[in-house]
């Protein structure tokens, strides 16, 4: 009877966390400015398309969908990721839960496993921001958790009627990212690795889901096809251009930020996951001496491994953005969270100290957390770039009445495509920006967006920030296409006597178009 109650104590507690993070991310997403990101997904969502230039179309399409039931407000924008983060977690839960049970035999430890994981995964900086900013993560990781899941009950049950919907989630996690590729890798290495799921290679169903997965990504294929490749050559060729230069600060960057993301105690116990899980992964099931079969472990460190090399191996090279490792993430916690549990069971009188670790571990995170949400709320500390929430109203305000003194059909542009983007949505009725498309600078999606034909002879105003400020060489190539270019205002951002952002806007007269080198 005592075995029953913990089953259905840690049960119950798993739900009731599941809905208790749902109630307070609906809650909360009402509250912080809309970031830059969000604005320009947002954007894709006001120009819907198959695809676009730096993304596939899932996150915006899901923005439209929500913005059309209930406006343009943050919590119709946000909305999707709060639903797309409960369903992860649960499905999170259910893995957890179906691995423990499988290497344990033991349903309450299962269940306490499973709790233990989500609530990590929760509480990390990584996971929790992700949940209330509407990126293309966020849909990415929904269909990934759920890609694994059919994957491991196909490994588990042997049923060939798993892998629709594993094709299912693969199809739509590549919709929501191109980084779900890795989804592909992991299987392949998984089912290699794996004698007992080699025999899957001669069954028809991985190959059906495999054409399953292409329908659901063909929109990304046609969009890709009818603009010359773009998106597909800028995700690899483009990218790949920087990365024969040995430059290994960029590694020293990417360790910084996955300790502050993953926060450190986490990061930590994830290194060690990484470890020991591929130790075990290669242990032979007979003589291994091991709690867990090695059958958990290869599925675990599949999915998490091929990424985190990779992206290691490129960060010694080039800059590798903060958020591209966090599926890899989701196996390792789950590895954490079983190793972490035979530690218990292997050592009870260790267990006092095992347990003030997992506290340790899990309060950090989640002081971090609260800080950082309430940081967007309540500006108290400059955050330089770090910042991408404050001062857009005002700037949108100050670029309203500066556009009224000028001649009709004067346009705003900047440099890069946050600014213009939050001055769009900031502004009403949304004001049409443009970016560094029209000096012949990297547009990203505005070069497919604006018509430079129609803003020929018109002023403009350019505005930068503090954060990114107009360079010497960005300036030289801007001249050309204006007739002169002059600073008429500064806009200071202000919050208890400290600067938080400075926004630098200059007027251009006469747009002349792009010179003919440059056009596109």
């Amino acid at each position: 009877m005592l075995s029953l109650n913990r089953l259905s104590y840690y049960r119950l507690n798993a739900w009731l966390f599941i809905a208790f993070m749902a109630l307070i991310r609906l809650i909360y997403i009402n509250f912080p400015p809309i970031v830059p990101q969000e604005a320009y997904y947002w954007k894709y969502a006001k120009h819907l398309a198959l695809s676009y230039f730096d993304h596939p179309p899932a996150a915006a399409w899901t923005i439209a969908l929500f913005t059309a039931i209930g406006g343009d407000s943050p919590f119709w924008i946000r909305l999707g990721c709060v639903i797309y983060a409960t369903g992860f977690t649960v499905l999170l839960y259910l893995l957890t839960r179906e691995i423990a049970l499988l290497s344990t035999g033991q349903p309450e430890r299962a269940e306490k496993i499973a709790f233990y994981t989500i609530v990590t995964v929760n509480v990390t900086l990584l996971f929790s921001i992700g949940t209330t900013i509407i990126t293309p993560d966020v849909p990415l990781l929904f269909f990934w958790m759920l890609t694994l899941f059919a994957v491991f009950k196909l490994a588990h049950t042997q049923t060939g009627v798993w892998w629709y919907l594993a094709g299912f989630g693969l199809g739509a996690a590549m919709i929501s990212k191109y980084s779900a590729i890795f989804l592909v890798i992991g299987t392949l290495l998984f089912l290699i690795w794996e004698p007992a799921q080699r025999h899957w290679f001669r069954r028809k169903e991985p190959y059906l889901a495999v054409v399953l997965s292409l329908l659901i990504f063909s929109p990304v294929l046609i969009w890709n096809y009818q603009h010359e490749w773009a998106s597909f050559l800028f995700q690899s060729a483009d990218r790949a251009k920087s990365w024969f230069r040995f430059k290994p600060h960029y590694f020293g960057q990417l360790l910084g930020s996955q300790t502050a993301l993953v926060t450190p105690l986490i990061f930590a116990g994830c290194l060690y996951a990484l470890y020991q899980g591929t130790r075990r992964a290669f242990a032979h099931a007979e003589n291994s001496g091991f709690a867990y079969r090695a059958t958990q472990f290869r599925f675990l460190i599949s999915f998490s491994l091929p990424m985190i090399a990779l992206f290691t191996l490129i960060s010694f090279q080039s800059l590798v953005k903060m958020n591209w490792l966090a599926p890899s993430y989701i196996t390792l916690i789950v590895a954490l969270a079983l190793l972490w549990a035979e530690k218990f069971a292997q050592k009870p009188e260790r267990a006092s100290t095992y347990r003030k670790w997992t506290v340790a571990a899990i309060t950090l995170a989640a002081t971090l957390t609260v800080i950082a949400h309430v940081l967007p709320l309540y500006p108290i500390l400059p955050l330089r770039k770090g910042d991408t929430w404050t001062g857009w109203e005002q700037l949108a305000q100050r670029i309203t009445e500066l556009r009224s003194q000028m001649p009709p059909g004067s346009f705003v542009f900047s440099t890069e495509y946050k600014i213009p983007t939050q001055i769009t949505y900031y502004t009403n009725p949304h004001l049409e920006t443009y970016s560094a498309n029209i000096y012949g600078g990297k547009g990203l999606q505005y070069t497919f967006w604006n018509d430079l034909e129609r803003i020929k002879g018109k002023d403009a105003l350019l505005v930068t920030s503090n954060a990114s400020p107009l360079r010497s060489w960005q300036r030289k190539q801007i001249e050309p296409v204006f007739e002169r270019i002059e600073q008429i205002d500064q806009l200071d951002i202000i919050h208890h006597h400290k600067l938080f952002r400075r926004f630098t806007i200059y007027r251009c007269y006469h747009y002349r178009g792009l010179p003919p080198q440059r056009e596109r």
